[in-house]
């Protein structure tokens, strides 16, 4: 790393420095991304203080890689363990290929130490910043195989912007939002619509723009027992991740007779800087298979989405064979072949790489014995 720089530990008087930082990663709009920081920070109920390293080029804020609480249970019993993740990883442009990513990288495994952890893990790092990882000691549990369907609309305003862009003095504006269809722009729309019109005699699925977290956590304790490493999903976890600014959610619950049967989250991102909106299936559980394929049932007659997708890699093989039912196909094909996006573990302190990463008895290289879900 060039000696003009200088690695820290985040303090509260970094914070606006860190928040105009953030502009090359989130976006411009400067009120949501002190509010997102603030949440995924400053709230956060598993890290009680903000845990960021920082890369200093003559006191200035020029680069940063953060660690984020998380809670898991392990196995049956439910043992709760928190295991931090990496994320929110940028280098100011004018700063980059100057060895500040390594060294934020191996920064934030000594702050997880000092922390008393014993794994970071990453679940959401791009393609250069997985190839970073990975030439830090970070290994791939596995691939979290991404799967979507596209919406009528999407594919026509699709090839118009394509054209555009092969197109001599036109190809500037491809990116307008004018070319963007109404399912990219207000993706929920005809979703709320649906929601505000009375439901069918019978129906027991309702949509709503506020979460039960009660609901939903006493909803998941009647469920069968699951042996894997999971996150949390008590109240206390589900109170926390839905107030995520940086992030518009709407919630399917399946009831039968005052008690919650099934949920379905969706989310959009906020941060997404005028890009095509895509709506992912965040979460997804019920107390059967049926009650799952009702709930995706709604969301696909009563959605109106450009893309609509999910992350598939520890779904049970039902749950896989309703969504292909529905039409979800491998999406991002270009990573996927890269075995990306990908969920990545290390050590915090260096390990032998020949010896076999466990967690009290299970091996954390399995993903068998993970459950990951696009809102961990």
């Amino acid at each position: 790393m060039d000696p003009a720089f200088e690695i820290v530990r985040y303090q509260s008087d970094h914070k606006e420095q860190v928040l105009q930082l953030q502009q090359h990663h989130w976006g411009p709009d400067a009120a949501l991304n002190r509010a997102y920081f603030e949440w995924k920070y400053e709230q956060n109920p598993y890290l009680t203080q903000p845990a960021l390293c920082l890369a200093l080029h003559r006191g200035e804020v020029v680069g940063m890689r953060a660690i984020v609480g998380a809670k898991w249970w392990l196995g049956t019993s439910r043992r709760t363990i928190v295991i931090p993740c990496t994320d929110d990883f940028v280098i100011a442009p004018d700063h980059r290929d100057r060895g500040l990513a390594s060294a934020l990288i191996h920064a934030a495994f000594a702050y997880a130490s000092d922390l008393g952890h014993s794994f970071l893990l990453s679940l959401r790092a791009s393609s250069v910043n997985v190839l970073a990882s990975l030439g830090a000691g970070y290994r791939s549990i596995g691939a979290l195989q991404p799967a979507g369907r596209a919406g009528p609309q999407h594919a026509h305003f699709k090839r118009a912007r394509q054209l555009l862009r092969r197109t001599r003095f036109l190809w500037r504006y491809a990116d307008s939002p004018l070319l963007l269809a109404p399912s990219e722009r207000m993706p929920f729309r005809r979703l709320d619509r649906s929601a505000e019109t009375p439901t069918s005699r019978g129906s027991r699925i309702r949509i709503e723009r506020t979460p039960l977290p009660a609901a939903m956590a006493e909803m998941e304790d009647r469920l069968p027992p699951d042996d894997r490493i999971r996150q949390a999903h008590d109240p206390e976890y589900f109170d926390w991740v839905f107030r995520n600014p940086g992030l518009e959610f709407r919630y399917l619950f399946w009831e039968s007779e005052g008690q919650l049967e099934g949920y379905l989250v969706l989310q959009r991102s906020l941060l997404s800087r005028g890009e095509p909106a895509s709506v992912w299936v965040s979460d997804w559980e019920g107390t059967s298979d049926a009650i799952r394929a009702d709930l995706l049932d709604a969301a696909v007659r009563h959605g109106c989405f450009s893309q609509f997708a999910t992350w598939t890699a520890t779904y049970p093989e039902s749950v896989k064979a309703t969504l292909t039912r529905f039409g979800f196909v491998p999406i991002d094909l270009e990573r996927r072949a890269r075995g990306q996006p990908a969920a990545l573990i290390r050590p915090v302190r260096d390990a032998d790489p020949d010896r076999e990463w466990t967690l009290e008895g299970r091996q954390v290289m399995s993903l068998d014995n993970w459950r990951f879900r696009l809102l961990d």
